[in-house]
């Protein structure tokens, strides 16, 4: 059944938690994927949806009005059953995921929500190596 309204995310977040995604509105089928977001809150405030966590047996559905605490990294599945309107809290306002996408009913691909800037240290190491790996590269002068 469309359960049609729409219900105040804040009132069922933690007092650690902070609005990270709101409002993210699924057609019946589309799928939002969060890819390592351990501790994420998935608030549902419009109708109900379908979730699944990687190497978890156990699958559930939940309705507008109640939330859903990841509690492993790897992928979460969540699926609208019927039109939805998700939010996510999380206890960091950075890096609470890998990735966030929506993902179309039926394909692989989808819309990019959320991905992490690289850190800066991570730049610093990728040109790094790839100078190491220039250097290492070049023949050694003749004489």
């Amino acid at each position: 059944a469309w359960c049609g309204t729409q219900l105040n995310v804040e009132a069922n977040m933690g007092n650690n938690e902070i609005l990270v995604q709101r409002d993210l509105h699924l057609a019946r089928g589309n799928v939002l994927r969060i890819v390592d977001g351990r501790d994420v809150q998935v608030l549902v405030n419009q109708g109900c949806v379908w979730i699944t966590q990687e190497r978890d047996r156990r699958d559930r559905t939940i309705c507008a009005g109640v939330s859903f605490g990841v509690d492993r990294q790897g992928h979460t599945l969540v699926q609208a059953l019927q039109p939805s309107v998700v939010s996510l809290a999380a206890p960091r306002a950075e890096r609470y995921a890998r990735q966030i996408d929506i993902l179309a009913r039926g394909t692989p691909f989808g819309a990019t929500v959320y991905r992490p800037e690289p850190r800066l240290a991570g730049h610093i190491l990728q040109a790094w190596t790839a100078l190491v790996a220039g250097l290492r590269r070049r023949p050694a002068p003749t004489l």
